[in-house]
């Protein structure tokens, strides 16, 4: 299941209320997201931009929930046909909107052919988002960046009156598609109620085989909360 709604311009001005409703009953405990991995694939194919094959797992993680799910931790554990340890690699993503679908993509140092299995497993699944949604911010001047397999969402916030003292950014990114790919994330401290907060919502695990849908699209939601 892909996400729901429109996505927000890739560049401009971008004013947000926040999150959903969903969001803020869940930041205060009224509902639980649940997250499941419903496919996972091994194969080789070399990295955009070209080179040689290189060795990938694709993972698709849903919440079909009506509330937003928080931090998630994946670890992968590719398995040969006896059991024994291939490979390894994590994933963390920290928010999935709800009715949407994470897709998302590991290259590690394995031979397909010698797997026969994939572990993914569930280290970390906050099924809440432990912090409320801001309302009373504006996100402008915001723009996508690329450097190997780190993105970087960069921004301006303006707040009409801050009541935190800890400001969680998170940047959930799409990609052509619509599939969720990840999320860029930063954390500012004792913001100003008067000047222009400057953010950058960063994570690295964005590196993708040749042929996989483009990164061309995000959102920016703000929180706020006690340190």
């Amino acid at each position: 299941m892909k996400r729901r709604g429109l996505l927000l311009a890739t560049a401009g001005a971008v004013t947000v209320a926040g999150c959903s409703s969903d969001d803020e009953q869940t930041a205060d405990g009224e509902g639980e997201a649940a997250a499941e991995i419903i496919e996972w694939d091994v194969f080789a194919a070399p990295a955009r931009g070209g080179g040689s094959d290189r060795s990938w797992l694709r993972v698709a993680v849903e919440n079909e929930t009506a509330v937003p799910h928080g931090r998630l931790e994946i670890t992968s554990t590719f398995r040969s046909a006896d059991g024994s340890v291939v490979a390894d690699g994590t994933h963390i993503t920290s928010y999935i909107p709800p009715e949407t679908t994470l897709r998302y993509y590991v290259q590690s140092n394995f031979e397909v052919d010698e797997v026969d299995t994939v572990d993914n497993e569930f280290v970390d699944a906050n099924t809440q988002v432990a912090r409320s949604a801001l309302d009373a911010v504006s996100v402008q001047n915001t723009e996508l960046s690329a450097g190997g397999d780190v993105l970087n969402v960069t921004g301006d916030l303006e707040f009409d009156a801050v009541e935190s003292d800890r400001i969680v950014v998170v940047a959930p990114i799409y990609d052509e598609d619509g599939w969720l790919r990840g999320t860029g994330t930063d954390i500012l401290y004792d913001p100003s109620p008067t000047a222009t907060s400057e953010f950058g919502a960063n994570s690295n695990g964005f590196r993708a085989p040749e042929g996989s849908a483009v990164l061309d699209s995000y959102d920016v939601l703000v929180f706020g909360g006690r340190a």
